[in-house]
């Protein structure tokens, strides 16, 4: 299933095959996702599903939960526990594939070997951005759907670094001058004075009563926490 960002594909479906199927089991590559996608799937269905989640060190899931989401490690850690450790479970849908982490590899081929086993159980792979012809016959040549989503138009705007701050004059042996990024620049060139700069351009251009929230994509807890 390849659907838009939006077409409620992690919250939609796995309602959808709950009606139709039984049991559902849903993976997420980060923990956060499976908390939150519990929670919001939980409250669409006024608590009448049975909605758990699983996740490193934190089990909320029912064995009267007819819907688990819970990430690839965990889902991992249930076929490691012996042949039957997914045997609960009448779907799987595995969420994000695309994003190709090692955990997903493994799922994938597990899987194929399990719905050798189990031809009943139902698999669906989902993503935004699938490669379609290579899941597809990594299955040997499975249905695709496709699903379009909601888009909202959205300005670029670009913020750049200080040219001081990136590049800082050389000289190599030759005594020729060259241009190369010196490795404490290079930290401050991605560090958080980056992004404070694009927080001050949206408080410099945006009315205090206009304001909304801003979404920051950093690399680490470090930065995180720098910032």
């Amino acid at each position: 299933l390849a659907g838009d960002t939006g077409c409620g594909k992690s919250t939609q479906v796995p309602q959808f095959l709950l009606r139709e199927y039984g049991r559902v089991a849903c993976t997420q590559p980060r923990r956060l996702a499976a908390v939150s996608l519990a929670r919001r799937v939980s409250i669409e269905g006024n608590g009448e599903h049975g909605v758990g989640h699983q996740i490193r060190f934190e089990s909320r899931a029912a064995p009267t939960d007819r819907i688990v989401f819970m990430t690839e490690g965990v889902m991992l850690r249930h076929i490691a526990g012996g042949a039957k450790g997914l045997d609960d479970f009448d779907v799987i849908v595995l969420d994000e594939v695309h994003e190709r982490h090692t955990s997903t590899d493994v799922l994938l081929g597990t899987m194929r070997g399990l719905l050798a086993r189990r031809p009943a159980l139902r698999l669906v792979l989902m993503s935004a951005t699938l490669n379609l012809e290579l899941f597809s016959s990594f299955f040997g040549g499975v249905p695709v759907l496709r699903v379009p989503g909601r888009a909202y138009p959205v300005d670029v705007v670009h913020v750049t670094a200080d040219a001081d701050v990136a590049v800082a004059d050389a000289a190599d042996g030759s005594g020729a001058p060259s241009r190369k990024m010196l490795p404490s620049r290079a930290h401050e060139l991605l560090g958080p004075k980056l992004f404070l700069k694009v927080l001050q351009r949206i408080d410099a251009q945006f009315d205090r009563r206009e304001r909304g929230d801003a979404l920051c994509f950093l690399s680490g807890v470090e930065e995180i926490e720098r910032l």
